[in-house]
């Protein structure tokens, strides 16, 4: 399993995330972003690739010890499968560590990102990103209270095919209004 997500666990949030020409950034909340540079660098299609070239392993496979007590209390028990030891390195650890399932076990294996992927400013591309704690600030449909920041993306059809740039925080959603020269 491939960790390519980003989770948004705190709010309010140490960072903010940019959809960029199909590529999400994960971005800390005071670093400087050129929405430019990010297009340079999300090609369409990149986390559909391989991961050699994408993440690149660092050190050894390690065996994890897995059970159903470690995680995901809102998950059934019957289909937990929690690496404590991996969770207790910290959310840096675990987030740069790729999981494998060979010969019956479960085995962690680091990875660094390939250049590109991670920019100077600290900006990371990921494949997705998963809103884990955002979404109960962010309420409405679903009965959590007041809607806080939302604003929709775009004019009628709201949801369709066509790409939007958009960065997304814990106060809400805004457009990216300028396009990075170049970019159609």
């Amino acid at each position: 399993m491939a960790n390519k997500q980003f989770v948004g666990l705190t709010v309010p949030s140490d960072e903010q995330i940019y959809s960029v020409d199909g590529a999400v950034w994960q971005c800390a909340r005071d670093a400087q972003v050129d929405v430019e540079q990010l297009a340079l660098h999300s090609a369409r299609g990149r986390c559909l690739l391989e991961l050699p070239g994408i993440q690149n392993a660092v050190g050894e496979r390690i065996r994890l010890d897995v059970d159903a007590e470690a995680c995901g209390r809102w998950m059934p028990v019957e289909y937990r499968m929690c690496a404590k030891g991996l969770i207790q390195q910290g959310p840096e650890v675990a987030a740069s560590t790729n999981t494998y399932f060979v010969d019956g076990g479960f085995y962690g294996q680091r990875f660094a990102a390939a250049p590109g992927f991670v920019l100077p400013n600290g900006c990371r591309q990921g494949a997705f990103f998963h809103f884990q704690e955002w979404k109960k600030a962010w309420a409405g449909q679903g009965g959590y209270g007041a809607t806080t920041g939302i604003e929709p993306l775009g004019e009628s059809p709201r949801y369709s095919a066509r790409v939007r740039n958009f960065t997304i925080s814990t106060e809400g959603i805004s457009i990216i209004t300028a396009r990075p020269a170049g970019l159609r």
